[in-house]
């Protein structure tokens, strides 16, 4: 056996060169390593590794993690729910005596804006559906209550047999004796009665209320009041306080804020005093806390690898100042993108001077690298822990939730899966210590693209948007709402229902919509009162002339006699939205996302040798549009116009939905570029 260096890195990680035949995974958990790859203690379950080539590229990432299962046949449950993640399927195996799952297939691996720009990146090619394509393996082992698994991902320049190499390097693991079981596992994985069934949405809810009847069913009803137009585009969360007096929303990063319960908002700022000037990439989040004060979090440039947080108490009128970041970066991060914070709105952390603090909370996902991230802060956001490594894909997008107990939930999406993590409070002796039996694996049926006149349709986004709230008066009551293709209604918005604490989900979601056929998506859910609320975009009046005519809607869930009970959904624009006609302003990702729209042309940008000259084009030339007098016509980089998510807050007895559109809710002529943001604060039933 050689020797290996260890050398004492940033953030307390251990940078390892690996000069060693075995590491050390977890106890009794070895590898065979091989040239070429060298490692770093991520976590106290994980290890990270790269492996470069003869000129110092990093052509591979694999992450290397152990999970403490239940009971061993959970854990070989968790070998077919990985595998029912994704269209393509692995095959089931041996490793070490015991059961084992074997993957390899091709994902996706960047959007186009995030492939970084050095030489060897600038390798890969764009392809016209604006998804680059690389090879990913998966080793997965179900030894005894514990499960092993080893994610590699291979860079699109790369050669595609290191992705074969990565299989064989999860083939070396060493691990405990195996009691056995090992043959009746693989038996009883391959014939299929392990698989998951994807998530089915229950079709019996009641129809929304009739008020007008139409070819294509009845309509809700439509809620009273007038949406008030905030300042920034769209890309919207919101929080209010326990009270319901206050409310912030960040419509692409421009705060607006309320000190009369949404009768009125005002326009805000987030000061940063930063010398040279930080970096700003959007993607902003905002909680609320005890101590009265409101947090938004930001995405700092791809070169800062920085998450800057803010705060602002009620005296600062929503002027926001910069307190610290989430994420300072480390020797292992590749790229960060689109944080979500949280705050838990119920528990406090007192210090050693009996001052007490917010508990925060904040997750993104890095890029190519297998790794969503959380990590916390028990002092008001001054300072944060370091990060810890949730359960994910490559391309997933998670989100927080902090429960009444103060139980912390990571939900991340990927393909045809859902991820549940769970970990401790920031404030215990432990902190952001994973849960036994978590995370838990979903699979579902997820939103199809393309869709008309989004110009991000999953791709830097999931467009199902699965999301994670706990109930408030229970904190073992657990609810995921999300966007999911139904056999019998187009897509519905589904809530599904945990009653312990997360661990396992009824079979079937519960529909906050009717049964009419139509396209939904970028769902959102919050809680309050024991009651689940949800709201969503919604096609139902979409046309094949007009196809991207959108409305937006709310719902509500309570229960009723031990059972989760819908109410009538309830139409929040009075003038339907034609997303198509607020054009392109970023260029289009893929061509499929102009589909349908036939008054979009030129929606794609000249370029000489990969540079963009600021010259429109349309990619269809000469048939449509026009084509570059010089240079490639090229995809563009796509802006959220209407959010890579959208969220919603309920408190004090007020639900704040707030949406973007290019058509003002009472009617007018459609914005071109950005859609503007829009909120509605009304009583929460």
């Amino acid at each position: 056996m050689r020797t290996y260096i260890v050398v004492v890195g940033i953030c307390a990680l251990f940078a390892v060169t690996l000069y060693a035949a075995d590491l050390v995974v977890a106890p009794g958990i070895t590898i065979d390593m091989v040239d070429r790859w060298t490692a770093q203690r991520d976590s106290p379950t994980t290890w990270f590794l790269e492996r470069r080539d003869n000129a110092g590229h990093v052509v591979a990432t694999m992450s290397i993690e152990t999970e403490q299962r239940d009971s061993h046949a959970d854990a070989v449950k968790q070998l077919a729910a990985i595998n029912g993640g994704l269209d393509a399927r692995g095959s089931y195996t041996t490793i070490g005596g015991w059961a084992a799952l074997e993957r390899k297939v091709q994902q996706p691996y960047e959007t186009p804006e995030d492939v970084p720009d050095d030489d060897y990146s600038k390798n890969v090619q764009i392809p016209a559906s604006g998804v680059v394509l690389a090879w990913e393996t998966s080793t997965a082992v179900a030894t005894g209550v514990q499960l092993v698994t080893i994610d590699t991902l291979v860079h699109p320049s790369a050669d595609p047999a290191i992705a074969d190499e990565a299989l064989s390097i999860g083939r070396t693991l060493s691990l405990p004796a195996g009691d056995g079981s090992a043959a009746t596992d693989v038996q009883h994985l391959t014939s299929g009665a392990l698989d998951p069934q994807p998530i089915e949405i229950d079709d019996s809810a009641p129809a929304a209320d009739p008020v007008a009847a139409k070819s294509s069913g009845v309509q809700a009803k439509l809620v009273t009041g007038t949406p008030i137009r905030l300042a920034g585009p769209g890309e919207d969360e919101a929080a209010i306080s326990s009270s319901g007096g206050r409310i912030v929303v960040t419509g692409g990063c421009t705060p607006s804020y309320s000190n009369d319960g949404g009768a009125t908002f005002a326009t805000g700022n987030l000061t940063d005093t930063a010398t040279p000037a930080r970096q700003f990439d959007g993607d902003c989040s905002v909680a609320w806390a005890p101590s009265g004060t409101f947090y938004v979090s930001r995405l700092g440039g791809s070169a800062t690898h920085l998450i800057p947080v803010y705060k602002s108490s009620a005296a600062n009128n929503g002027n926001f100042v910069f307190v610290a970041s989430a994420s300072t970066g480390s020797s292992l991060t590749k790229n960060l993108d689109q944080p979500h914070i949280a705050a838990d709105r119920v528990n406090t952390y007192t210090d050693s001077t009996g001052t007490k603090h917010d508990l925060l909370y904040a997750v993104w996902r890095e890029t190519s690298a297998f790794r969503p991230r959380l990590a916390c802060s028990k002092d008001g956001g001054q300072s944060w822990s370091q990060a810890v490594h949730t359960k994910g894909e490559n391309h997933s997008y998670p989100r927080v939730t902090v429960g009444p107990d103060g139980a912390v939930y990571v939900i991340s999406p990927f393909a045809n899966s859902i991820t549940l993590d769970k970990f401790s409070s920031c404030a215990a002796d432990n902190p952001l210590k994973r849960q036994n039996s978590f995370p838990i694996r979903l699979t579902f049926r997820p939103v199809i693209c393309p869709i008309a006149g989004l110009d991000r349709c999953n791709i830097g986004n999931v467009i199902s948007s699965p999301m994670v709230a706990v109930d408030d008066l229970l904190a073992t009551r657990v609810y995921i709402g999300l966007a999911s293709s139904s056999r019998k209604f187009g897509v519905g918005i589904g809530v599904m229902m945990s009653t312990d604490g997360g661990k396992t989900f009824a079979p079937k979601a519960v529909a906050a919509t009717s049964q009419i056929s139509a396209v939904r998506f970028l769902p959102w859910i919050a809680v309050s009162n024991g009651v689940v609320h949800a709201a969503w975009y919604d096609r139902r009046n979409a046309t094949d002339a007009s196809p991207g005519l959108t409305s937006y809607y709310r719902n509500t869930l309570s229960m009723v006699n031990g059972k989760l009970t819908v109410a009538s959904e309830i139409r929040l624009n009075g003038a339907d939205d034609h997303q198509c006609g607020s054009g392109f302003p970023c260029g289009a990702r893929a061509l499929g996302d102009v589909s349908g729209c036939t008054d979009q042309v030129n929606f794609g940008f000249c370029a000489v040798n990969g540079v963009r000259t600021g010259a429109r084009c349309d990619p269809r030339a000469p048939t449509k549009g026009i084509a570059c007098t010089t240079g490639d016509c090229t995809n563009g980089s796509g802006c959220p116009k209407f959010g890579d998510y959208n969220g919603l807050a309920v408190g004090g007895g007020k639900v704040v939905n707030v949406w973007a559109t290019g058509t003002p809710p009472t009617g007018g002529a459609t914005v071109v570029g950005r859609p503007r943001a829009y909120t509605l604060v009304s009583p929460a039933p």
